[in-house]
């Protein structure tokens, strides 16, 4: 088995998983195990607003707040920054997770921010 083989094995056999979204093209995909864990059919075209329409709406901007901090503490020495936030996050059956959410945004030579890839962990509820 190869070492992507096997790396893909072991995101789909855990209940984590990773995703991608790549803000000039708009497109985002998640690792099959997590998109099943969400509720979303593996054939399932998804969007990053259809999995931001996962979050409660109360905490939604919580997470664009988030997400905006980071990007202002870009200073264009790198061509990524590293973040880790958590939130709630509701699958389409309507099990209440908590995330937490560990990855980079990359950026062009214009300083623009063009993709975002991460790690979605899920935090168990106490």
């Amino acid at each position: 088995m190869s070492t992507h083989n096997n790396f893909e094995f072991s995101i789909n056999s855990s209940n984590d998983g990773i995703w991608d979204y790549n803000i000039v093209t708009q497109e985002f995909d998640l690792s099959k195990s997590w998109k099943k864990r969400l509720g979303f059919k593996d054939d399932e075209k998804l969007t990053y607003f259809d999995y931001l329409g996962l979050i409660p709406d109360e905490n939604r901007f919580e997470h664009h707040q988030a997400m905006h901090e980071i990007l202002e503490e870009y200073d264009g020495d790198l061509e990524y920054i590293h973040f880790k936030i958590q939130y709630p996050l509701t699958t389409k059956s309507g099990e209440k997770l908590t995330i937490e959410d560990i990855g980079d945004i990359f950026f062009n030579e214009d300083e623009t921010p063009i993709r975002i890839k991460g790690f979605h962990k899920i935090i168990p509820n106490e």
